[in-house]
């Protein structure tokens, strides 16, 4: 099936773009999208699947428009019929010459008075590229949580739609036309696009003291609908008044400056609000640790120096006595660069910055299924949103408008093969789901993308994940030599809270780490800083990953991380072709894909978040929740089987059940020593490498211990005292249907062992 989807930056443009989502892809990926101008052939936009209430994917039906219906001149009706309502003002101004036009097409009352700014004095204080950012955040947030954009017989007001065309007209932002049709296109049965770019120039008339609508109108009505602009109006607040620096007043400048600090856009206090100050910039690769990738252009938290305080006190304007000790005239002065160079250690464990939690590119999506799309820094996540990108979700999709968007987001996916297609398929959509809501979760498992052979696509899947919910490329670590290596360049780069982080070439490795395990169900972990003597408390929000060829997931791991197995289409990965590379079809269509995975969210929370009484998934509640839940919604399967898979693969646990059924065998139910047991082992040894035949020969079970134990506690430096601290480790722990029980003999003085079935 071929379906045109019309998204918010192609309709602004006049292009409908031509997707194929269902059957084989083409064999060629740059074939994909074909553009269709206004007046050619073919020209059309449908809605259905992305465009209404069902997103594209694989089976949806699209139905296809070819004329405009409901609203002429962005009049709404209820018959869907052309209303023209009379008016006083010309449907279109005077032309006047081209260039003119372009810059100034009609006279603007922007209404910034403070009497008219309908409580939000604050939005003329900003600058003119903050205010269109406000006004772009106020009309998508309206448009993708109310249905105040649609025809009135979809839900919408005709009275409160114009009144929100004014309030964008009015705002005196740059291309404020091309916001407001970006919106209203969104809309089901949306008008073409010269048709609303039409009716919001016939809005542009009138003046505010007349009909008292003004931008504060929008920003009022966004905030009706769950938009916070606190963010802006916290900015305007700033003092502006000269800095006195002299003796005795250095408490008050100390306060004025952190003041300054605190309010820099990319300032803030890493984790918590005693933890050290940081800057949100990327980092140079030589302050990286080694064998770490930063290619893409994701910030980073860096510790801040003194030369970074220096630069935002620069922005105060800092005054000093003209003269002696009688003169009272100041003159302005530079900063006082010792006084400055002071407030790190001084104002240390109490800056006035916000601390960060990590940092997000997608919008925020709540329980009630409301949509999110803050720029910048969220003081209610502690997340820095960069980069946040606009696309429009249906208001009330439903479960079969869900489904269709979970069968959309697996299209860039459809070539990997797994052993059991329905178990990769919803562990993809847990990793994508997963990726999107990672920043807003505290805790999340870590995925394992793995394969038998190299070439099989591994960190292919990893770049898609990453290029759909980051815009950009993972911060990538290598495993390495050894656990311990790698936890200390995993530590240094925690201090720099990647959005994403993948662990690469994993190969055969037992993954396994007290700081990995730490950070993926603690969701922090404490890190002293190269050159500190202090301890950082780091909250981890990183979508973590790992790739390699048959990496072990053993121990405490197995229920930390979802592995991914992808099956290898011939004996020779590495040179089969495939028809499209997934990071670059995801890449061209972001917004089509987020609009895909957003339909899916919300469409669950405006079910009620079902639950399904499914087992618990440890310390994963949130997860379990939001992406779990919503996963076994769409799919009836459960990807928290992964965990338990896991444990019956970990090798560990296997040699662990295979001794506790050996002692069980040998001891049966009675209490036993470990030194009876390592004298078992002792007699099967002796009596391989004696020469005697009149040694009696051990028993089956006197066998199936002395291995059990080789393979579990290691043939070399076997003794009691080393199977007591195994025992310790499985007292209490269910595995292979046995549990180990220990307790102290006040005769012998020593712990006596015994296992039981379970």
């Amino acid at each position: 099936m071929i379906a045109t989807e019309c998204d918010g930056a192609s309709r602004s443009r006049g292009i409908a773009r031509t997707v194929k989502v269902a059957g084989d892809l083409p064999s060629d990926s740059t074939n994909l999208v074909s553009e269709t101008r206004p007046g050619e052939a073919g020209q059309s936009c449908v809605h259905g699947a992305l465009a209404d209430d069902q997103p594209v994917g694989l089976g949806a039906q699209a139905v296809v428009d070819d004329a405009p219906v409901g609203r002429i001149g962005g009049v709404r009706d209820q018959a869907g019929e052309q209303d023209v309502v009379p008016t006083t003002e010309p449907l279109e101004p005077p032309r006047e010459s081209e260039p003119e036009a372009e810059r100034r097409p009609y006279h603007l009352d922007t209404g910034f008075a403070d009497a008219l700014a309908e409580g939000n004095p604050w939005f003329p204080k900003l600058l003119p590229t903050t205010r269109k950012e406000v006004v772009e955040f106020a009309v998508r947030h309206i448009a993708n949580n109310s249905s105040l954009f649609e025809l009135t017989k979809n839900g919408g007001d005709q009275g409160t739609y114009r009144r929100l065309v004014v309030a964008i007209a009015r705002s005196g932002v740059v291309d404020a036309e091309g916001i407001f049709v970006d919106a209203a296109s969104s809309a089901k049965e949306a008008d073409p696009e010269d048709t609303l770019r039409h009716f919001f120039r016939t809005c542009g008339g009138g003046h505010s003291d007349q009909d008292g609508i003004t931008a504060g109108t929008l920003i009022n009505k966004a905030r009706e609908v769950g938009a916070n602009f606190s963010r802006w109006e916290r900015a305007t607040k700033e003092d502006g008044s000269p800095v006195g620096f002299a003796p005795g007043h250095e408490q008050k400048c100390r306060e004025r400056l952190d003041r300054t600090v605190a309010a820099d856009g990319r300032t803030f206090t890493l984790g918590d609000p005693s933890g050290p100050l940081v800057i949100l910039r990327k980092p140079d690769q030589d302050t990286l640790p080694s064998d770490t990738r930063w290619d893409g252009d994701l910030p980073a938290t860096t510790i801040a120096k003194a030369a970074d305080v220096m630069m935002r006190a620069e922005r105060l304007q800092w005054m000093q006595r003209a003269g002696g000790r009688g003169e009272t005239r100041m003159v302005r002065t530079l900063p006082p660069r010792a006084f400055i160079n002071d407030y790190l250690d001084q104002m240390r464990g109490q800056y006035g910055a916000p601390p960060l939690r990590g940092i997000v590119r997608v919008p925020r999506i709540d329980d009630r299924g409301i949509i999110h799309f803050t720029p910048g820094f969220d003081l209610k996540t502690g997340l820095f949103h960069d980069k946040v990108p606009g696309f429009y979700v249906p208001l009330a999709p439903k479960l079969d408008s869900a489904r269709k968007a979970a069968e959309a987001l697996l299209v860039p996916f459809s070539k990997y093969q797994f052993e059991d297609a329905a178990v990769g398929q919803a562990l993809l959509l847990a990793a994508i789901f997963t990726a999107i809501e990672r920043p807003f979760i505290s805790t999340a498992p870590m995925f394992v993308i793995r394969s038998s052979m190299p070439g099989t696509g591994k960190g292919l899947i990893v770049n898609t994940l990453t290029c759909l919910a980051f815009d950009t490329k993972p911060v990538i670590i290598t495993w390495g030599g050894s656990t311990e290596e790698f936890e200390k360049r995993l530590a240094a780069l925690l201090l720099q809270t990647p959005a994403t982080l993948s662990i690469d070439n994993a190969n055969g490795m037992q993954i396994k780490g007290d700081l990995l395990e730490s950070i993926i169900t603690e969701g922090a972990a404490d890190i002293r800083p190269l050159g500190r003597s202090e301890t950082v408390r780091v909250r981890n929000r990183s979508f973590l990953t790992l790739t390699g060829n048959n990496p072990i997931i053993t121990g405490d791991m197995a229920r930390r991380a979802l592995a991914i197995s992808i099956l290898p289409q011939s004996s020779n990965p590495e040179s089969d072709r495939f028809a499209f590379n997934p990071v670059t079809f995801v890449s061209e269509r972001r917004a089509v894909f987020l609009r895909a995975a957003f339909t899916a969210m919300r469409a669950f929370r405006l079910a009620g978040m079902p639950q399904h009484g499914l087992p618990a998934a440890g310390s994963f509640d949130e997860w379990s929740r939001n992406v779990r839940d919503l996963v076994y919604w769409l799919t009836a399967h459960d990807v928290a089987d992964a965990f338990r898979q896991n444990k019956v693969e970990d090798p560990r646990r296997q040699g662990d059940a295979a001794l506790l059924s050996a002692l069980y065998q040998h001891f049966g139910t009675a209490p036993f020593r470990a030194a009876e047991a390592i004298a078992v082992h002792k007699r099967v040894l002796d009596h391989r490498r004696s020469s005697h035949t009149f040694i009696a020969p051990p028993s089956a079970a006197e066998q199936a211990l002395h291995e059990a134990l080789e393979e579990v506690l290691g043939a070399r430096d076997l003794t009691a005292k080393v199977m007591g601290y195994w025992a310790r480790r499985m007292k209490g722990v269910h595995t292979g249907g046995y549990i180990l029980d220990t307790q102290q003999n006040t005769a012998t003085n020593a712990n006596d062992i015994t296992v039981r079935v379970i």
